[in-house]
């Protein structure tokens, strides 16, 4: 995978307190979202191009808060919030370095092997180096044999339900079954 993404964004908000214990909010977000010169690579003589797309999208929010007591406020608040993606390997590898220093087990329940499943779109057009994800594992792992395979779309949980994902690493992870 390869391309341009940009994503530029302003906020605003704006108080009333319209009593001593009383105050509204109301404010909105718009964002604007595009992406250029996309391309998959499937071999050296395979690949499509994507077309130039953008988008763009109002976030508005309000809300109403009243002051109950000196350390307690209730609110109540409506809006609609839209994200764009972006893909950032700095941001990609923060977040792969922290999934595994909570995820890997340790002591006795520590890997004996793994298996990576790896979207086509990391690797070094993302991060600038070869074999980032696998680095990261075996800095945080250490010597714990992994093979694997790159993949156009990984399946994986989320707080346990299963995902068909994209731009992901998947790992499973062998440990021997302590009783």
């Amino acid at each position: 995978m390869q391309g341009e993404t940009a994503l530029n964004s302003v906020w605003a908000q704006d108080v009333w307190r319209f009593h001593e214990r009383w105050k509204a909010v109301i404010g909105g977000r718009v964002e604007h979202w595009q992406a250029n010169d996309g391309r998959t690579e499937f071999s050296a003589t395979n690949s499509i191009r994507h077309p130039a797309r953008s988008e763009r999208y109002f976030s508005p929010k309000g809300a109403l808060s009243w002051q109950w007591a000196n350390d307690t406020v209730l609110k109540a608040s409506v809006g609609r919030a839209v994200r764009f993606h972006l893909r950032d390997g700095g941001t990609s590898h923060e977040d792969l370095s922290q999934m595994l220093r909570r995820k890997l087990p340790v002591g006795a329940r520590a890997p004996k092997g793994a298996l990576l499943f790896s979207c086509l779109g990391r690797g070094e057009q993302l991060y600038g180096q070869k074999d980032h994800d696998s680095s990261v594992f075996h800095e945080l792992a250490g010597a714990v044999p992994l093979g694997g395979f790159f993949c156009n779309g990984e399946i994986g949980p989320v707080q346990g339900t299963t995902f068909l994902h994209g731009y992901t690493s998947s790992f499973a992870l062998f440990r021997p079954r302590v009783r």
